[in-house]
């Protein structure tokens, strides 16, 4: 078997670091971790996420959710339909069998994608409630802009002119977020 890391091995890995002003500076995407960290979810069939439920704005609970179980279940209903008999496909679901990063490739492409176009269609996607945690993006669609400004030399701290340009936004999309306090995390009082 394979050299199978944790969820928490793997995220310690790809920490942010602290920056000079005490502030977490996040890092910049990389493929390569983000599989890593789906392999190592696929590879522990117990792994689960709390996920705030909620009533009224009020939270209710905290409830595990076992995703990489159910991520296991579904590769189980593709092996079944592949003609794997049940007893065999079986095995999916514990943890005697393991997938490799290169098993997953692909997978990336996959959710980035079904994301976008789900977006694309004008739908917010929505995070999983966390206890501290409620957050959707969503697509908008940007007309296009022309700009004239002028532009400096960079390197010369007496603002030497470089002339005046023109740029030009075609139209295009960019992504919005919606993010904040959860309501079950609000309190307010008269003072």
């Amino acid at each position: 078997m394979a050299n199978v890391q944790t969820v928490a091995e793997v995220l310690a890995t790809m920490q942010a670091k602290e920056g000079a002003s005490g502030k977490m500076i996040p890092n910049r995407f990389n493929k390569r971790n983000f599989t890593a960290l789906m392999t190592a979810m696929a590879n522990d069939p117990e792994f689960t996420t709390k996920v705030a439920k909620t009533r009224k704005g009020e939270l209710e609970s905290l409830e595990d959710i076992m995703v990489s179980k159910d991520f296991r279940k579904f590769c189980r209903t593709v092996a079944e339909k592949c003609g794997v008999d049940k007893t065999e496909s079986a095995r999916v679901l514990t943890n005697e069998i393991t997938f490799s990063q290169s098993d997953l490739s692909g997978l990336y492409e996959f959710f980035a994608t079904a994301v976008y176009e789900y977006m694309a269609a004008g739908n917010h996607f929505e995070f999983l409630p966390k206890e501290d945690f409620t957050g959707s993006i969503a697509l908008k669609d940007v007309p296009e802009t022309t700009k004239v400004s002028e532009s400096f030399y960079p390197k010369d701290k007496e603002r030497v002119s470089l002339g005046m340009y023109e740029t030009t936004k075609k139209a295009h999309k960019e992504l919005t977020a919606k993010s904040g306090c959860p309501k079950f995390l609000k309190h307010r009082r008269k003072v």
